[in-house]
């Protein structure tokens, strides 16, 4: 009886986690499909981020090249590569994105 009853027990448990797996596909695939793709609003030229890549930019980023994480006028934003200082690698991802339409 106790075979039977363990048995019993082992087909409950199986069932259980076959259902578990196929719900959890389900809801995965829910979540992946139905979240809406989401693009930066702004280009790495678009120091100031209010939608422009224009000559207030290209100010912000003369003013802060050459300058580190250390000095005063540093910028965050100018400093591309995020590596503490702004530098000729930042200008030219800057001016690559400048000149993308």
């Amino acid at each position: 009886m106790t075979k039977y009853l363990h048995n019993k027990y082992l087909v409950f448990i199986f069932f259980l986690l076959v259902i578990s797996i196929i719900l959890g596909l389900v809801f995965l695939k829910t979540n992946l499909t139905s979240q809406p793709q989401i693009m930066s609003p702004w280009r790495l030229c678009d120091l100031d981020h209010n939608g422009n890549c224009d000559n207030k930019d290209q100010q912000i980023f003369d003013k802060t090249y050459g300058k580190c994480r250390e000095d005063t006028g540093y910028s965050f934003n100018a400093d591309i590569d995020g590596d503490g200082c702004i530098v000729s690698a930042d200008k030219n991802s800057f001016t690559i994105s400048l000149e993308e339409k």
